[in-house]
């Protein structure tokens, strides 16, 4: 069977390609989130295709408001923030508690950071001040 990813849900049936008749499977493509406070003090949140459905749009949204309701502030001396910023932002200012929680809200922090960003995986480290 030939893979390929984010093209239909796990378990879908397998399907022939019409080019060549290989039985195809179809595989979710997974997003990973992880979000540090310490070494030993990570929080790692994981989707499937079809928990992730955040447009960047939305994303960025999510992230403006609780930017907001967090009272973050802008790193830079112009003011100016970039998502990159807001990610750190609110990660520290909400706190490693609603992380380790594993919430509503640590899940939709994780999906806004894979919209936001466009990644498939990304890393917050929060003492670093560091998105990667």
């Amino acid at each position: 069977a030939v893979s390929l990813t984010g093209l239909a849900p796990v378990g879908a049936p397998l399907q022939n390609c019409n080019l060549c008749q290989h039985r195809i499977e179809y595989l979710a493509m997974t997003y990973t989130v992880t979000i540090s406070f310490a070494r030993d003090r990570e929080y790692m949140f994981r989707f499937q295709d079809s928990a992730a459905r955040l447009s960047r749009d939305e994303a960025q949204l999510w992230l403006d408001r609780e930017w907001l309701d967090l009272d973050c502030a802008p790193n830079h001396p112009l003011g100016k923030v970039l998502t990159l910023d807001k990610l750190l932002s609110v990660a520290k200012n909400a706190g490693e508690k609603r992380f380790a929680e594993g919430g509503r809200w640590a899940e939709d922090y994780a999906q806004s950071a894979i919209a936001a960003l466009g990644r498939d995986d990304v890393r917050v480290d929060v003492v670093e001040q560091i998105v990667g």
